[in-house]
């Protein structure tokens, strides 16, 4: 009885995502199996979304019971990449986008078709600010700050929220927030250091531990800075703003 349980809740995720939209993309490169397997290999395991639903299942060479044929046009390291895998699904082949970055930590995420990013935990994320934390979709953060001033679109289908009364500067890409800007005109602050960009940099350096660099230098402004859960905080020069980040550079 689990087993079938569990087969037709694999059907379920994969009607869940796969089934609604179809997205067009043009290949070019097939990759040599091995590269692809090795993607796979990274990828392996379940994956969740931004209210902790078990959305996705990778398993050897079959990502939500649909089999991976091939897969073209990787980009990137092994780690931090994107590529197209052709899956074998109940209505024929079907071409589908994985961009992923994984460095066995907790922020970990891959991006379906530049629309959803899941995590392999539900508590993926370490920093916050008024709730809002890296990962979370453009839903939720709408929900808890309401309707942004203004928006502007980047390219690849990125774009940034400004919320001028809150003094925050959100970034999405897939829809999910990959950068939170904290200005000074801020009165919200971190939820778990309690710190904004009215602190100093030495506040940051002492709650978050940050220690100099095996030179000695001690750079703390302008400078990626790794937190817990392999997020990061850039100190803007002279404190005009603090960001939160799943960037490193």
């Amino acid at each position: 009885m689990t087993k079938i349980l569990s087969s037709v809740l694999v059907l379920f995720f994969s009607m869940c995502i796969f089934s609604n939209v179809a997205y067009a993309y043009e290949v070019r490169n097939q990759m040599p199996w091995k590269n692809v397997q090795k993607a796979l290999r990274l990828m392996e395991g379940n994956w969740y979304d931004d209210d902790g639903k078990l959305v996705l299942t990778i398993k050897g060479d079959y990502i939500n019971s649909c089999e991976v044929m091939a897969a073209f046009d990787f980009a990137g390291s092994s780690n931090f990449a994107a590529g197209l895998f052709r899956i074998h699904e109940g209505g024929g082949m079907r071409l589908i986008k994985i961009r992923w970055q994984i460095f066995s930590e907790k922020s970990d995420y891959i991006i379906l078709d530049n629309d959803v990013m899941l995590h392999r935990t539900p508590d993926y994320y370490y920093e916050s600010i008024g709730g809002v934390h890296l990962g979370m979709s453009s839903d939720n953060v709408r929900n808890i700050l309401g309707t942004c001033s203004r928006e502007e679109k980047n390219v690849q289908g990125s774009y940034n929220w400004y919320y001028d009364n809150v003094g925050l500067e959100i970034s999405f890409d897939g829809n999910c927030t990959t950068s939170i800007t904290i200005l000074k005109s801020c009165k919200l602050r971190l939820d778990r250091s309690g710190l904004n960009s009215t602190d100093t940099p030495k506040a940051f350096a002492e709650f978050y531990n940050w220690k100099p660099k095996s030179n000695g230098k001690f750079i703390l402004e302008e400078s990626p800075h790794k937190i817990e859960y392999g997020e990061f905080i850039w100190l803007g020069k002279n404190m005009k703003d603090v960001v939160l980040t799943v960037y490193w550079n």
